[in-house]
Formats: structure tokens, C-alpha cells, sequence
């Protein structure tokens, strides 16, 4: 007979309660479900040796994407795994669709000053895009079985039980895509470091990163993008609770508790966006003396419906747990964009595509001044190894073919009368 543990009935009770609440809905964070049974009242962040970053720096955090597939469609191209990216920096960074918004929350809004920059080195000192892929037997992750007892959906993250270790999760913020519970249900959840407020109190000791199910990208949400899901989950990753805290299954009601955030009002969970005839404006389910009765914020990030902002206490929450942790903020310099579209100045354009690539790279250039470019290929010691001079002045796609090289991070500088443009590109 399989065995339950307490964490799975837990998670179980709880996926009765979600399912029966929103049945319109197919992704759940499973956060929840990893909650202590012993819940501290009062989380505190020890800041007493904690070095913080300045306040307008962007933390540049080293990220690798580790996507785990058993079909063709689910080994996603580098290409989406990038749009993604580019969409959930737009989140972090305060780029929202405002018309979710209650209008009260409106000046919450914040840019978290975070980014996220895919690796470009390896824990062992080799060129890398950021994204490793693996193809699996796994049908699913959760539950799995080991002498007759379920075990968490941290099978995800290990080797031995076909999944992938992270990287040095001091170094690199570890993303898992992988197929979690079924093709009818995702599942979802970014797990912090112990000591990350509020929520490194209160969750089960797990390695730290986020979890994304598969099916939240092929299948698209009700009311969230797989971007805000993402986003949703980083916070998590980062330390941030959901804004009507944990559920009431372990013994705490909405209104009693919330986030820890000054700027989040207590809440219940919204399972719909402002807007939907279900939605009332001012909705208030609790009244509390911290924000003064504030209508609940449905359309916060760590919220369960239209995912778009996070608030400046949240932001700072943030941060301050990065602070901790200071070895996954990479240098500006190494934070470059891997497939780039730039736009210059007097309205010219540079594409470069597929990157990675096996050897031959399309390089679109648009210049309505008709300027010529050069382009410049560098070993990562500086080495000069090619170069070519481009003249268009329409998108007529040029092929570079550097098959002859030696596989590796390269880098190439594309210069435009006095403009300059250093762009990474993988060779395979």
C-alpha cells in the first residue's frame, strides 16, 4: 500500500479545496503545500550583518533554466525560453498592463530593479547559453513513489530520481521546467532559502529556485500569463508570501494574517481580474488598521489572479533577501542579451539569429542612412578571429558562416558609424 505522509494529504486537501474554487482555473502554486505545521506569528528578518545593495542598482541575477521534456513540444526552443525571459523582466521592472489594476493600487506599482540574466559560464568554467535540456521518461514529477511512499514534487530537482541538480544554488538561480502533476492540472512553486523573509520561516527546508510545470507554457491560463506565473513563482523563490498568506487548511484564516508586506492589504484569494462581471471594484474581505482598509489588491503578483505588479514593501523584501545571497548577482557586464534585436540610434536596427547556433548566424541590419557596418568576431581572450564588413539599407538577411570555429562563447561587436554594439553569441 502507498503510504501518505503528512505534507501529502496536506497537499491533497489542498488541491480539493483549489480545484473546487476555481474550477475554471489550470495552474496552483503548491507553495501552500510546503508550509510548517508549526507557523511563527511573527517572522523577523535578521539584518544585523547584512550588507545592502544601493537602492537604484539593478541586481542582475545569474540564472540558469533547466527544461526537462518527454515529448518533442515540450522541449522548448532557446528562442521561447528567451521571450519568456525578456516578459518576466518587464514584470520585475514595472512594465504592467494597468487596466487589471484597481486604480487605488495604481501608485504601488513598482520596478523592482531585478533582472534576470542567463549564465553564460558553467560551474565548470565552460561557455554556456543558460539553458540545459533533458529529455526524460518521467510521464510526471508529482507524486512520486519510492518504497511505497509519495515523496514531495522535489524529485524534480534531483538526478538520481531522473530529474536535474541545480547548479550551485549559491551561484545560480535554479529554474526547473518540467511536467509536474497531469495534462489537466499544473503545478507550480519556488521554494527561498531558509533565511529569506517572511516566507524562508515558514516554508519546509527544500533546494532553493522555482518549479514551473510544463503545462503552464503550452496551455495558457485562465486569467495569467506563463510571464506572471513565472514572476509569481521568482517571488516566491525570493522570499515573498501570497498576499492572503498561508491557507486556511493549516489553521489560519485570511483575515487573521497576510503577507508581512505594509503596502499588501489583508486579503482573501481573488480568483478573477478587474474587469470580469464577478470582479466589484472596491471589494474589501478585511479590514485591517496596517493599511486602513484598502481594497483588496487582486492584481498582485503574489496574488492568485491577474498577476501584474509587485508593491514597493514587496520589492524591498526582495532585495534585502538577494542581499543575503550576493554571489547570484552577476556584473553588469556579464548580463548581455543572448538572441538580440538592438535598436541603434537615427533609426537603425541589428538582428541576429538563431543564437545558439551549429555555425551559420542571419544577421538582419536595417539602416535608413545607408551607413555600412562592421562586424567583429572575439574569443572570450579577445582574440580577433573574424570579420566582415555589412552594407544594406533594407532588412535583407546577411548568413555568416562560422562552422570552422571551435564550439564556445563568442562575442561580437557590431560597429555603426560611432555607435557600438557587443552582443553574445554560443556556438554549438
Amino acid at each position: 500500500m502507498v503510504k501518505l505522509n503528512r505534507l501529502v494529504i496536506l497537499y491533497i486537501v489542498s488541491a480539493i479545496f483549489l480545484n473546487g474554487l476555481w474550477a475554471q482555473q489550470s495552474s496552483f502554486c503548491e507553495i501552500d503545500n510546503l508550509y510548517k505545521t508549526s507557523v511563527i506569528d511573527s517572522p523577523k528578518m535578521d539584518v544585523e550583518n547584512v550588507q545592502f545593495f544601493p537602492e537604484g542598482k539593478v541586481l542582475n541575477i545569474r540564472t540558469v533554466i533547466h527544461v526537462l521534456y518527454n515529448t518533442p513540444s515540450a522541449n522548448f526552443r532557446d528562442e521561447q525560453i528567451l521571450e519568456l525571459v525578456d516578459e518576466i523582466n518587464a514584470i520585475f521592472q514595472g512594465e504592467v498592463d494597468s487596466t487589471f489594476v484597481n486604480p487605488v493600487h495604481l501608485p504601488l506599482i513598482h520596478d523592482s530593479k531585478i533582472k534576470f540574466c542567463l549564465a553564460n559560464i558553467d560551474p565548470d568554467g565552460e561557455p554556456t547559453t543558460g539553458i540545459t535540456h533533458k529529455s526524460v521518461n518521467e510521464d510526471r514529477y508529482f507524486p512520486h513513489v519510492i518504497g511505497g511512499e509519495i515523496i514531495s514534487p522535489e524529485a524534480v530537482k534531483m538526478d538520481l530520481l531522473q530529474g536535474t541538480s541545480p547548479w550551485d544554488v549559491s551561484r545560480y538561480f535554479n529554474v526547473w521546467i518540467a511536467p509536474m502533476v497531469s495534462e489537466e492540472v499544473a503545478l507550480n512553486y519556488g521554494t527561498p532559502f531558509s533565511d529569506y523573509f517572511p516566507l524562508g520561516n515558514y516554508a519546509v527546508a527544500a533546494i532553493p529556485g522555482a518549479v514551473i510545470d510544463t503545462k503552464t507554457i503550452t496551455e495558457e491560463d485562465l486569467f495569467n500569463s506563463a510571464s506572471s506565473i513565472f514572476a509569481h513563482e521568482y517571488g516566491h523563490a525570493f522570499g515573498l508570501m501570497h498576499t492572503f498568506g498561508p491557507l486556511p487548511e493549516i489553521g489560519i484564516n485570511f483575515c487573521d494574517t497576510d503577507d508581512f508586506m505594509e503596502d499588501t492589504p489583508n486579503c482573501r484569494i481573488h480568483a478573477y481580474c478587474l474587469g470580469d462581471e464577478l470582479y466589484e471594484l472596491l471589494v474589501n474581505a478585511c479590514i485591517d488598521s496596517i493599511t486602513g482598509g484598502l481594497p483588496d489588491n487582486a492584481s498582485n503578483i503574489m496574488g492568485y489572479a491577474c498577476q501584474q505588479m509587485f508593491t514597493p514593501d514587496q520589492t524591498k523584501t526582495m532585495r534585502a533577501n538577494l542581499a543575503l545571497n550576493k554571489d547570484l548577482v552577476m556584473d553588469e557586464s556579464e548580463c548581455g542579451e543572448i538572441t538580440s534585436i538592438n535598436n541603434l540610434d537615427n533609426n537603425q536596427q541589428i538582428e541576429i539569429y538563431p543564437n545558439p547556433s551549429t555555425g551559420t548566424f542571419y544577421i538582419n541590419f536595417l539602416n535608413e542612412n545607408s551607413s555600412d557596418a562592421n562586424l567583429s568576431l572575439f574569443s572570450m581572450d579577445g582574440k580577433l578571429i573574424a570579420s566582415e564588413r555589412l552594407a544594406t539599407d533594407i532588412f535583407i538577411p546577411y548568413q555568416w558562416n562560422l562552422k570552422n570555429e571551435n564550439t564556445g562563447l563568442y562575442f561580437m561587436m557590431i560597429e555603426v558609424e560611432d555607435q557600438v554594439i557587443i552582443e553574445k553569441i554560443v556556438l554549438r
